[in-house]
């Protein structure tokens, strides 16, 4: 099993522990060294949720982007991702547009329901709450790719093109 297999398997993410153990060190680095993720834009930085009022020292911070949310126990999985809802909801408010289609057609793809979608979307309140309904309305899981999503949210604006 590749590591890409394995990262889909495990809901699209994976400690690298978790990754050496399915497949193998030298496949682990192989795959990170030869930039094995598919996605629409690689951040700048590392974006990073943690529980609201959570201290994290200026030195942790280095490099990264932390974000603040009120997280409950259950949206934590395994103590290292937010679960399935919560990243989609994060996600859909505030990546851009063509980004936040890309990841709501890839969980289409993967498995999350029209119906799951729709319901983070109706859930989003303040910045970003409506861009995320949009989102949900228009996402579909036959995008083959972020590539093909950015594509058709450019379609979105042009008069008269329906996609």
């Amino acid at each position: 099993m590749s590591v890409a297999q394995v990262v889909v398997q495990s809901g699209g993410f994976a400690t690298r522990a978790a990754l050496v153990a399915a497949t193998s060190r030298a496949e682990v680095d192989r795959a990170l060294g030869a930039g094995e993720r598919e996605v629409l834009h690689q951040p700048a930085r590392p974006h990073v949720t943690v529980p609201r009022g959570r201290k994290v020292a200026p030195t942790r911070r280095e490099g990264i982007d932390v974000h603040y949310l009120d997280l409950e126990p259950g949206q934590v999985v395994d103590a290292i991702a937010t679960d399935v809802e919560t990243t989609l909801l994060c996600c859909l408010t505030r990546l851009p547009r063509p980004d936040a289609l890309a990841v709501a057609d890839s969980a289409l793809r993967h498995g999350v329901s029209p119906g799951t979608l729709k319901r983070v979307a109706q859930m989003a309140q303040g910045p970003g709450s409506r861009q995320a309904r949009w989102i949900a309305e228009r996402a579909d899981g036959d995008a083959a790719n972020p590539f093909e999503s950015a594509f058709r949210d450019i379609g979105f604006d042009v008069p008269g093109l329906r996609l």
